[in-house]
């Protein structure tokens, strides 16, 4: 039998700023930032994030609820609504 040792990396998403190993906290601020700006009577818009696997794509959008939860929003504000399909496809592959 084999001596080997098995090295799992933990793949949660980040949830805290303190834990911003992607040095994302600044891009997730203008992210905050600028949601906040728009006028949601009057306007819409679409973000989408694109990477891959394991680029931090979760935490950022996590990073920038935190954010944005913090802020002071107008009665104007947008909503965020984040939608991962890498969560919503797991649900169907068993």
């Amino acid at each position: 039998m084999s001596n080997k040792v098995l090295n799992i990396i933990n793949d949660e998403p980040l949830t805290d700023l303190d834990q911003d190993s992607y040095r994302y906290k600044d891009l997730a601020q203008e992210i905050a930032r600028c949601i906040s700006a728009v006028d949601a009577l009057t306007s819409s818009f679409t973000i989408s994030l694109n990477g891959l696997w394991g680029s931090g794509k979760t935490s950022l959008i996590n990073l920038k609820f935190v954010l944005m939860k913090s802020a002071k929003g107008t009665s104007t504000s947008p909503l965020s609504l984040d939608l991962i399909p890498g969560a919503l496809s797991l649900r169907n592959s068993f």
